[in-house]
């Protein structure tokens, strides 16, 4: 009998059938869309008018109505794969959070609301899952499944305790000690994003240091915020004192002066510039200084900021996935220098690109929390 994970993502859901001896996706990949037209098209409305469907002053309705939708496609996904496969064993799903992997609760309560799931709200997925199939079904954190799967059949494979970070969108990560996945006290173990973030080679100009978190520099276009900082340092080198205006004004000069280097400012072309090797435009040797300083002070802050959790850890790794892991060698030497300065056993510590496909990931995670 197989395994089924379910990779729900905030626009997409991708199933299949998994082998959990070897990890090997032993089925087609089924991929819908999240949401049909109509809640789509009502998610565009109520982002036009600022507001979110989980706020008290959205319709219910339009709520329940998105909600629905969402929950038929994913419905969708699985049946789909479960006709191909027969029998089913359990059904593992990776899904944004903040949940409760105990109680399989999506949006636990009113002040930890899924902000990528929209109209979702105290949502018992387990509980659907199981009386629609009945199997077994479990769920945890996109990222925290990430973990889980490289543990049990990737770049995790034989480490007794690492951290695993995924950046993309943001920059979620998973913790794995003493050989288990750790949810934590509250169901949240991994959530490094809010850390704050203090960048003092940009200097002491009060314009730059407005306080700041990980998301915005881990997720992976951090580095293009970065990159857009550095230059916005060059400019304001030995200024004291800004008119009011002034700062905007740095603003437009930073990006004028970037427009003429890069098509557009984005992790991909400044990761094209910063790769010698580069085949895709052809980059000036400023635009090539600005990208590896880039990608050096992105490895830098991430290193800032993962030397705590991982010195409190202990860990012995800390594996890089997501599209942040497709440009690990971009970072990799900065980041392990920042490390090295805070933490014991730092010369023993693996810096690692994760291994299982970008694609799959989710899918052979979700599946592998029926592994232990």
């Amino acid at each position: 009998m197989a395994i089924i994970g379910v990779d729900l993502g905030a626009t997409n859901v991708r199933a299949a059938a998994v082998d959990l001896k070897t990890g090997r996706i032993t089925s087609d990949v089924v991929k819908v869309a999240l949401y049909g037209t109509k809640s789509r098209n009502i998610i565009t409305r109520i982002m036009e008018v600022g507001h979110r469907v989980n706020n008290v002053s959205i319709d219910t309705e339009l709520a329940l109505t998105i909600f629905t939708d969402s929950i038929k496609n994913i419905f969708s996904a699985i049946d789909e794969v479960k006709a191909n496969v027969g029998n089913v064993q359990g059904i593992g799903i990776g899904s944004p959070g903040p949940l409760n992997p105990e109680t399989g609760i999506i949006g636990p309560d009113e002040n930890a609301l899924p902000p990528n799931l929209w109209g979702w709200n105290s949502v018992n997925l387990i509980e659907m899952i199981s009386q629609r199939y009945g199997v077994a079904a479990k769920v945890n954190g996109d990222v925290r499944i990430q973990a889980q799967g490289e543990h049990k059949y990737g770049a995790g494979k034989g480490l007794n305790t690492f951290l695993m970070l995924a950046p993309g969108t943001g920059c979620g990560a998973g913790i794995i000690e003493d050989g288990k996945l750790k949810n934590g006290g509250y169901h949240s173990a991994g959530e490094v994003w809010k850390i704050p973030v203090y960048r003092p080679e940009l200097g002491m100009h009060k314009t730059l240091h407005i306080p700041q978190i990980f998301d915005h520099y881990g997720a992976i276009e951090g580095v293009a915020r970065i990159l857009i900082e550095n230059v916005k340092a060059k400019y304001l080198k030995g200024v004291s004192h800004l008119q009011d205006g002034s700062t905007l004004h740095i603003d437009e000069m930073a990006k004028e002066h970037l427009t003429k280097l890069f098509p557009e400012v984005n992790a991909k072309n400044i990761a094209d510039a910063a790769d010698a090797n580069h085949n895709t435009y052809e980059y000036s040797s400023e635009a090539h200084t600005l990208a590896k300083r880039a990608f050096n002070d992105y490895g830098t802050t991430m290193g800032r900021v993962l030397s705590g959790p991982l010195a409190a850890m202990n860990a012995e790794a800390l594996i890089l996935g997501g599209k942040g892991g497709l440009h690990l060698e971009l970072f990799k030497k900065p980041l392990e220098e920042a490390l090295r300065g805070s933490i014991i056993y730092a010369d023993k510590l693996e810096v690692k690109k994760a291994t299982l496909d970008e694609n799959q990931i989710g899918i052979i995670g979700s599946a592998s929390l029926f592994s232990d």
